[in-house]
């Protein structure tokens, strides 16, 4: 059986490409902003599974998950999306390859939050249940701004009004 760790770290490296490719693909100017924003994620991730290959420190480890997390960081994209539509500026409108590829990217994160989830359930060590918690935490803060931008993109109208009602920051 290959390796969970480094399983792991492949699928970091997959999603960073995937990410990248899909940010030079987005026309829209907030979607493309977010794959950028996720591929940092997902180098952060990377970097956190190698130096666990590699044996190093937890709490070295841990310090890869201070500051602002996903949410956080991606929350002024959408604050300024939601801007633009009270001055009536309108948005353009996702091309089907965008919308694609924001279907793949959410079932790309449900996969890392699944396998993140299991690591994390069926370690018998305290240290490596909380780093993948925290993983499967973040790829789950992926797919809830991925559906968000989904919903922006192909139903703007009602992505505003429950940006109204505070869906946005997970209020």
């Amino acid at each position: 059986m290959e390796n969970p760790i480094k399983i792991a770290m492949k699928m970091e490296i997959d999603g960073m490409a995937f990410y990248k490719e899909a940010a030079r693909e987005t026309k829209n100017p907030l979607g493309s902003k977010m794959f950028l924003s996720f591929v940092e994620d997902e180098r952060k991730h990377l970097k956190t599974l190698e130096m666990l290959f590699k044996g190093v420190a937890f709490d070295l480890i841990d310090e890869a998950f201070k500051g602002d997390g996903p949410r956080k960081r991606i929350q002024t994209v959408f604050s300024r999306a939601k801007e633009e539509m009270e001055q009536g500026e309108v948005k353009s409108e996702a091309e089907a390859g965008e919308v694609k590829a924001l279907q793949i990217a959410m079932d790309m994160e449900k996969e890392g939050y699944d396998y993140y989830v299991d690591i994390a359930d069926n370690s018998d060590n305290d240290e490596i249940k909380k780093l993948f918690r925290m993983l499967a935490e973040e790829e789950d803060q992926h797919y809830k701004m991925l559906q968000n931008t989904h919903t922006y993109l192909t139903d703007t109208g009602n992505w505003y009004l429950w940006d109204e009602m505070g869906v946005i920051d997970g209020g």
